[in-house]
């Protein structure tokens, strides 16, 4: 969704702003500044809004604050569009469907301010990039599950004792496809030899993300792992 198009949709939640002073907006946005980057921003951006002092104790408004910050962020993260464009963006939807609310030239001004001040949050971008790159995969695991049954081998007469049977073993993986909206699932038959295999490479895999979380905070600050 191209970031105007969101922000036109967004603009009954964007238009809060408008009455919510800029010291307000200062003093949520040094504390959204403290959040750990991590896949899921709109989350920790609820937490800060909910105990945000600053903030007049209404479940309506906080919704709307939090909406419209991970609105914002969602527009500028979303496309190749720059702070100042989802700004201009944003106050172009407010004007558009709330007129009486900019009336005031200073007010769309002091508006502008502020939207930049919320999209200037570095935390939230990087929670943002984390998650693009993440997602930077044609496919994306989402679940696993290994189903066991047993399938007899049948003597030529029907009659007879069973002379055998098979363990079989089917590995379903269910995956998340770019582009569409429906998870997708794929099954993989497999022998007993074949799970001690991915067993053993999963357990190999493990190893390599003990070393690497030993090795890498001499180098970066945070390390993040998808869920």
């Amino acid at each position: 969704m191209a970031a105007r198009t969101f922000l036109e949709e967004a603009a009954a939640e964007l238009v809060v702003f408008v009455t919510t002073s800029s010291a307000v907006i200062e003093a949520l946005a040094r504390q959204l500044d403290q959040i750990p980057i991590t896949f899921d921003s709109a989350d920790e951006v609820s937490k800060v809004v909910e105990a945000c002092d600053a903030i007049e104790q209404d479940d309506d408004n906080r919704k709307k604050i939090t909406n419209a910050i991970n609105g914002l962020h969602y527009a500028l993260a979303s496309t190749k569009a720059t702070i100042s464009d989802v700004v201009e963006g944003a106050v172009a939807s407010v004007s558009r469907w709330f007129p009486e609310s900019l009336r005031d030239p200073s007010t769309e001004e002091d508006l502008k301010l502020k939207l930049r001040v919320l999209l200037s949050v570095k935390s939230i971008a990087l929670s943002n990039k984390a998650y693009s790159l993440r997602a930077e995969q044609e496919r994306i695991f989402l679940d696993g599950r290994v189903l066991t049954d047993v399938r007899p081998v049948f003597a030529e007469d029907l009659n007879d004792p069973l002379p055998a049977a098979l363990i079989c073993h089917t590995l379903r993986l269910t995956y998340e496809v770019a582009g569409k909206a429906e998870n997708q699932e794929f099954f993989l038959a497999m022998g007993s030899k074949d799970l001690e295999s991915l067993k053993d490479a999963l357990e190999r895999a493990m190893k390599k993300s003990m070393v690497l979380k030993k090795t890498i905070p001499s180098v970066v600050s945070q390390i993040l792992e998808s869920d």
